[in-house]
């Protein structure tokens, strides 16, 4: 029997899939379940229909609480995938499956996609192996450099809106700030600014977003620090718990806990201190009464860029990494921990580490893998994910596995040289 599924998701009015499955009931993931986790663990080899059918048949009918950490990271590549090289309409039914798992991505602009019907004409002509359904992937903000006297003149128009929007005319400073980046498309400060004018109108929250992620595209040191500033400039307060916003700053709630008492308390102090320095705010301080023997990053999915960046700083090679649970109003969560050796009446002896230093090249370090996630974070995010794929799920078997992963890539690239350059006489 065939049945028709409708999109749930904002693509139901433009398109409607066929999947043979028997009747429509809510365990409908389930007859479908063992095939849609095989294409999910090899996207890239599935038909992009197939891999829509069942990311929409997941979004409609599925617990998200039922996935294991390996399955999360084996859905979101191939949600991803389904975002990245789908048509207007896998792209949304992509966007919708990773917005289940908690991860915001912006809605993909139809410019961005082949329809069908061009995608199925121009098939012939690509070569074998290509998915005639792929879209190309968002064009990174690049314009070309202003000149000299456009830069004085953008500059000059930035600092006359900056001063209408300290005055609270957000409608004034936006003109201004907007025949600033025309004059100089390159200018940081007057996209900055721009955004947050932008952040402090209703109607204008898409804007702000899209000027926030041209300054991460830039990725100059000057417009990643102001993509941090946004995090805690008061200006982008209407904005701040947008998930668009989460994505493109790394923005997120922090829970900062300490699993060791008294002894733990220069540690918890220094790592609010260095998080502060990377322009992170400790929305909430517990304390807790088992003792963790090393620290712990809890994550949202969301946030799974910045949790790999903090996990890193917090320079404690046995740090792990773990999703957070979905009952957590926080994004991230960081639970302290070390080793603490305590004599006969259980007062603490020593203790493994007392947390980061936070000495000027230490932050300066902290700034540069916060700016490296922004503007690349499915760097970010791939680091994350072999660090999870370990056993035990800590940095330094993340950088292990990656190590070795270098090993490999190096010894094939030598053995590929010395086949291509025999040795042998007269071949």
């Amino acid at each position: 029997m065939r049945r028709t599924l409708a999109l749930s998701t904002a693509s139901a009015a433009l398109f409607v899939l066929t999947w043979p499955v028997a009747d429509a009931h809510a365990n409908d993931w389930k007859k479908t379940e063992s095939r849609c986790k095989d294409l999910f663990k090899e996207p890239t080899k599935a038909s992009i229909t197939e891999l829509g059918t069942c990311a929409d048949t997941w979004t409609t009918y599925a617990d998200v609480r039922d996935l294991s950490q390996a399955e999360r990271i084996q859905f979101e590549r191939a949600f991803r995938h389904l975002y990245d090289k789908g048509d207007t309409t896998m792209s949304m039914v992509g966007r919708s499956a990773l917005e289940r798992l908690g991860i915001a991505v912006p809605v993909r602009k139809a410019g961005q996609a082949h329809t069908t019907a061009k995608a199925g004409a121009d098939a012939k002509a690509k070569p074998a192996g290509t998915d005639a359904n792929a879209a190309p992937a968002r064009k990174k903000y690049d314009p070309p450099e202003a000149s000299g006297p456009k830069k004085k003149e953008a500059k000059k128009l930035a600092e006359e809106g900056i001063k209408l929007n300290k005055a609270k005319k957000w409608t004034q400073g936006a003109m201004k700030l907007e025949d600033a980046v025309e004059k100089d498309p390159r200018s940081e400060l007057a996209m900055y600014n721009l955004a947050c004018t932008y952040a402090q109108q209703e109607d204008k929250k898409e804007q702000a977003f899209e000027q926030l992620q041209h300054l991460a595209d830039l990725d100059t040191e000057v417009s990643l620090d102001y993509v941090r500033k946004a995090r805690v400039d008061k200006d982008f307060e209407p904005i701040r718990e947008e998930g668009e916003f989460k994505r493109i700053t790394g923005y997120a709630r922090i829970k900062l806990v300490n699993s060791l008492g008294g002894v733990g308390k220069e540690a918890v102090e220094k790592i609010e201190k260095l998080l502060l320095k990377m322009d992170h705010k400790v929305a909430y301080k517990a304390d807790r009464k088992d003792e963790e023997k090393s620290p712990l990053v809890r994550f949202k999915p969301h946030a799974k860029a910045q949790a790999g960046v903090i996990a890193e700083v917090l320079d404690h090679p046995k740090t792990r990494l773990d999703a957070a649970p979905e009952s957590s109003d926080f994004d991230i969560e960081i639970i302290w921990g070390a080793e603490v050796k305590r004599d006969e009446k259980g007062a603490a002896v020593s203790v493994d580490s007392r947390g980061p230093e936070v000495v000027d090249d230490k932050v300066q370090d902290a700034r540069r893998k916060q700016n490296k996630a922004l503007a690349s974070p499915d760097k970010a995010i791939q680091d994350v994910d072999r660090t999870m794929s370990t056993p035990d799920r800590t940095i330094q078997a993340g950088k292990d596995s990656a190590g070795r992963a270098k090993q490999t890539l190096d010894k094939t690239k030598k053995l590929y040289e010395k086949i291509k350059s025999p040795t042998i006489k007269g071949l």
